[in-house]
């Protein structure tokens, strides 16, 4: 085990990290406490890993008091920058206190691989995350980018609760998020998947309390779960509720919010036995036309099937 008290560590090189900035050989993380913690770095940053290029297996990691605070350039995790390598990423059994997860380089551009999420900014090896729970810290705490208190005006970000761009197969179990998400494609789980998501058993985004909400905030894309989904997705018994999924400043073009998916670019869309329950989508922004549904923002191919909520 380890613990951090009140630890900055600030790094101009390619990769910085709350333990290690760089890891080529399997890694275990169990049984670690993270208090105050706060990594700046200018690429690619993770509050324990800022990349690896082999296995990784993180549980039972906890943070406490302020909890977490990433500040970090195109790849930026809670806990992990890029999972680059490798045959698989596992995070289980962890709860997770968010202070912020942020982009920092908001005036050097942005490209479509860049990636924000709470576990991991951009995720390329097979991804599993059980039992985990990511809350906010206080009401000022978010992941993802903003400016002005808005999602960053671009189109080429992916920001997620957990993994802000998905490019391998991923499945989270038992998992919930409750902490503002701010980015271009924006989702409360996983901003972009490029490849097979599952979601499944007891997994929500939002809060358990009907008098309070947290939200996500797209410029592009806002869903529930998946700002933009770009391969199947498969989603059972789980929920999105009380919560706020919005665009505030819509691009130009098709735009979507929706309560499990903002847009469906790509792939089949299965949801079964799930629930949406005291969701408000809004699309503030009258001027450029955002599509809008409870369960798909703006849906462009491929089949979907949904099973309503069984009670």
């Amino acid at each position: 085990s380890a613990a951090s008290d009140v630890y900055k560590r600030q790094n101009e090189d390619l990769s910085t990290g709350g333990i290690v900035g760089g890891v080529q050989n399997s890694c275990k993380f169990i049984g670690i406490t993270l208090t105050d913690l706060e990594i700046y770095g200018a690429y690619t940053v993770g509050g324990l890993i800022g990349k690896s290029t082999n296995d990784i297996n993180i549980s039972n990691v906890k943070s406490e008091s302020s909890g977490v605070y990433v500040y970090g350039g195109f790849e930026t995790g809670g806990l992990v920058g890029n999972s680059q390598k490798g045959n698989e990423f596992a995070v289980k059994d962890s709860k997770i206190k968010i202070n912020k997860v942020e982009f920092a380089n908001l005036d050097k551009g942005t490209k479509t691989w860049f990636g924000v999420g709470g576990i991991a900014g951009s995720a390329n090896i097979k991804t599993t995350i059980s039992n985990v729970q990511l809350t906010a810290y206080n009401k000022d705490s978010f992941i993802g980018s903003k400016k002005d208190n808005k999602p960053l005006a671009t189109q080429t970000m992916n920001e997620g609760g957990l993994i802000g761009l998905s490019n391998e197969v991923c499945t989270i179990e038992n998992t919930s998020v409750s902490v503002d998400v701010y980015g271009s494609n924006a989702g409360g789980f996983v901003g972009i998947n490029k490849k097979q998501l599952s979601v499944n058993e007891n997994c929500y985004y939002g809060v358990t309390s009907d008098t309070s909400a947290c939200g996500v905030y797209g410029y592009t894309s806002s869903g529930g779960m998946v700002g933009t989904q770009n391969a199947a997705v498969t989603i059972s018994k789980s929920a999105v509720k009380n919560a706020m999924i919005g665009i505030p400043t819509a691009k130009n073009g098709d735009a979507g919010i929706g309560g499990y998916v903002g847009i469906k670019a790509n792939g089949d869309l299965k949801i079964s036995d799930c629930e949406v329950n005291n969701v408000t989508l809004s699309a503030e922004d009258k001027s450029n036309g955002a599509g809008v549904g409870g369960v798909i923002g703006h849906n462009a191919v491929s089949y979907t099937h949904l099973r309503a909520h069984e009670t």
